[in-house]
């Protein structure tokens, strides 16, 4: 995870990186964030496999708290080894905006990623039709 977060600030000047250990800790510190102007993160990456609470699982209370308060619904990729079709589709059911991969240049596929977002917002956007995937 180090490295995901030196590289996202490296290549992403101005960018707050802020991080959790686990999928509870990244709740609680979405619900702090909330509370605060701007009230809400531009993007999640979500690690699917972390202890205490999975980032699927996370993921999904996070959406149920957006509908609960009408809040906006941030932008969450997941990011996984398992990128499968399979497996795609079960993040998207999650509620997930997208997938990258774990291996690769992790900043460059979220600029990637929230490019496609905006030009498609509506869009899932998919692990292997990242460019350079």
């Amino acid at each position: 995870r180090a490295v995901t977060v030196c590289a996202l600030e490296a290549e992403s000047p101005g960018c707050e990186v802020v991080t959790a250990e686990n999928g509870e800790q990244g709740i609680a510190v979405y619900l702090e964030r909330r509370h605060e102007e701007p009230p809400q993160f531009d993007l999640i990456l979500m690690d699917i496999q972390m202890p205490v609470l999975t980032g699927d699982l996370a993921v999904k209370q996070l959406r149920t708290l957006e509908r609960q308060h009408g809040w906006p619904q941030t932008c969450i990729l997941a990011r996984s080894a398992n990128t499968a079709d399979a497996d795609q589709d079960y993040y998207r059911r999650c509620g997930m905006d997208g997938c990258i991969p774990k291996c690769g240049n992790v900043a460059k596929q979220v600029l990637d990623a929230l490019l496609i977002k905006r030009q498609r917002p509506d869009a899932f956007v998919r692990a292997d039709r990242l460019p350079d995937h």
